[in-house]
């Protein structure tokens, strides 16, 4: 079901950020707004959360499906004590 919240067991959980994009540019019909006016404020935004202990090393680009969540890639700068997922396609919900 949409909405529903996934746990993972809090002894082994390893802490993560998380990379969430949207669009760069906003569209607009108004061609009197400049450049810096298009832009989209949350075009990026930094969560975070925890993921399940479930391996040593996660290996640059290697990719992943978050439950319910969406589709991630590891991020060149995570490193095994700090981990860094990028969201490269998000799942749609109707949960609002």
């Amino acid at each position: 079901p949409n909405g529903t919240i996934q746990f993972v067991e809090a002894t082994t959980a390893r802490k993560a950020k998380f990379n969430m994009f949207e669009p760069l540019l906003m569209d607009s019909d108004d061609e009197s707004k400049s450049f810096m006016d298009l832009i989209n404020p949350n075009s990026w935004n930094v969560l975070e959360g925890f993921v399940e202990n479930a391996k040593d090393h996660f290996e640059d680009l290697e990719k992943f499906q978050f439950i319910r969540d969406g589709y991630y890639t590891v991020d060149k700068e995570s490193r095994d004590d700090a981990l860094v997922f990028n969201c490269i396609v998000p799942l749609k919900s109707s949960a609002k």
